[in-house]
């Protein structure tokens, strides 16, 4: 049973800077307590443990955790703003309705928690792993993530506004309504199933999206960018790239009933081993690109599309097949 703290901590908490150096000596380890309405700013904590503490209403700026370990630990309803977690685990925590922003998370271990109703705006997380954890409604805007993995995590109505994200790994995560948006992305890598996902307005390098289970919507409008792979997605509803501007884009094996490149500009594209039912690219420009045993079905468009070198192997049309070519440019491309 958690209890309020002892009357020791209590008085120790008024003074922060004296309290800091007696955890620099001693370290603060607490369990089953419960830090309520407290302010905390300036607080370092150096290899400690926590187990089953709550802080709640709790207000912190600047608080600092190095090398400890939290298990059963919550923060409710507090604001912990520009502080530092380094070389931390976390097993089995909570965080909700509450704010973390501009915090600095390096080295930490994330598993079998909750992020729930969480502001992460202005945080820089590298080289941390979140793992087994349920993530509902956290928003970040202009948040630096680098070298970050999450694994086996669902995540629901999340977003990350204008975020920088490097080397970030997404693998074997349940998504519901995950949004990138007006981001910067490279080197990272995206296996996920779920009801849809948004990358509109982002700069996205060097990066592999891999399907493993059903996708309802994928969302590229106005997405500049190179070197993007796309993989395995079987059971694609929506595959939107309205606007988009992307060098070497490869989209294999995959089956999607609704694929959009609304006025793209797309080059040295890979496109193989799909199932179609609607393909529209009127406006676009397709320069360099390959269509490879590819099945297009009931419904086509190119209108006001340039086809400029664009290659057509292997190519199965279903008995329903109406495609409709007006005012399409052909330029080194033979019609099919």
């Amino acid at each position: 049973m958690k209890q309020n703290l002892s009357n020791d901590i209590e008085k120790m908490l008024q003074d922060i800077p004296a309290l800091n150096k007696k955890i620099a000596n001693e370290g603060l380890n607490l369990s089953n307590v419960v830090i309520n309405q407290k302010t905390l700013n300036g607080l370092i904590v150096n290899n400690s443990v926590w187990k089953n503490v709550d802080l709640k209403s709790v207000e912190g700026v600047g608080v600092v955790f190095k090398g400890c370990t939290f298990e059963e630990f919550n923060i409710i309803e507090s604001n912990m703003l520009k502080c530092t977690f380094e070389n931390c685990i976390f097993k089995n925590c909570i965080f909700t309705t509450s704010g973390l922003s501009g915090a600095f998370i390096k080295a930490c271990q994330f598993t079998s928690g909750s992020l729930n109703d969480m502001d992460f705006s202005d945080i820089f997380i590298e080289q941390s792993n979140i793992i087994d954890t349920k993530i509902n409604e956290v928003v970040g805007y202009d948040t630096k993530m680098k070298s970050v993995t999450f694994d086996k995590c669902f995540m629901e109505h999340t977003a990350f506004p204008r975020a920088e994200v490097e080397n970030l790994k997404i693998f074997n995560v349940n998504i519901k309504a995950l949004k990138f948006r007006g981001c910067k992305i490279s080197k990272s890598s995206f296996n996920f199933q779920g009801d849809g996902i948004s990358f509109a307005r982002s700069s996205i390098s060097d990066c592999i999206f891999n399907g493993t289970g059903s996708v309802s919507w994928f969302d590229f409008e106005k997405v500049s960018g190179n070197n993007i792979k796309f993989d395995n997605f079987n059971d694609m509803y929506s595959f939107g790239f309205p606007d988009a501007a992307i060098d070497s884009i490869e989209i294999r094996n995959t089956n999607a009933d609704w694929v959009v490149f609304y006025n793209a500009k797309i080059s040295n594209a890979l496109f193989e081993n799909l199932q179609l039912v609607s393909d529209r690219y009127d406006g676009a420009t397709l320069t360099n690109c390959t269509y490879r045993n590819v099945v297009f079905g009931e419904d086509q468009s190119f209108d006001s599309t340039t086809l400029e070198s664009v290659k057509f192997e292997n190519i199965t049309k279903k008995t329903d097949y109406k495609p409709s070519f007006k005012e399409t440019v052909f330029k080194n491309t033979e019609r099919f």
